[in-house]
């Protein structure tokens, strides 16, 4: 059931990812950008819980699950709010932050994996 449930999640974030982005593509607000990439990085992560809770729990699916919903969901979100309060700096800052935070966790995954 709580493979399940996060798979309906998935699809639903990876819905909403596709009309924020369709969104920015007409409006062209930064804001709308990062939230959809911020929702895209929470379908991965829910599709990591779906695959954790399908195939029992192992070090890939937390790994997948830590780099997207952790380290790319928090920073894009955060920067669409603080894009959305007119702080330009945001975008840029938020995306060092996601940069660094996925780029150390896709090295110990590789290297681990």
């Amino acid at each position: 059931m709580d493979a399940l449930l996060a798979f309906a999640a998935a699809l639903l974030a990876l819905r909403l990812a596709g009309l924020l982005a369709r969104r920015w593509r007409v409006t062209r607000r930064v804001e709308l950008a990062a939230w959809a990439w911020s929702l895209a990085a929470y379908a991965v992560a829910a599709a990591a819980i779906a695959w954790g809770e399908s195939a029992q729990w192992d070090a890939r699916a937390f790994r997948v699950y830590y780099a997207a919903g952790g380290l790319l969901t928090v920073p894009l979100l955060g920067a669409g709010s603080l894009l959305l309060a007119g702080v330009r700096r945001a975008g840029a800052t938020a995306c060092v932050v996601a940069g660094v935070g996925f780029g150390c966790s896709a090295a110990i995954c590789c290297k681990i994996w």
